[in-house]
């Protein structure tokens, strides 16, 4: 996944679909004042335009944060998660419009 591109990041992470939607998500203290670098979360809630790479095709996608409950939840739950610990930061990706 590439982000940024006027200061180029680029980063592999795991992708997951849940009913048909494209999610990842971050490390729970990805947003904490403490942690010592600038996290990806952070870079794609200030950049959320991203370029993905999956296989061999490019797709250019935004990264959109999901913070209502009814959703995050379910999906952090499924990932084995139980309670769903705070600060992971959820982004499902979505055409750029």
């Amino acid at each position: 996944i590439e982000s940024r591109p006027e200061d180029v990041h680029s980063i592999q992470l795991e992708c997951f679909i849940v009913d048909g939607k494209l999610y990842v998500q971050s490390h729970r203290w990805a947003l904490a004042d403490w942690w010592p670098t600038e996290s990806w979360a952070a870079i794609w809630l200030a950049h959320p335009d991203v370029r993905v790479r999956i296989d061999e095709r490019i797709y250019e996608l935004r990264a959109v944060r999901v913070d209502d409950p009814a959703v995050r939840t379910p999906i952090l739950s499924a990932r084995g998660y139980n309670p769903v610990p705070e600060g992971i930061v959820l982004f499902r990706f979505e055409p750029r419009g």
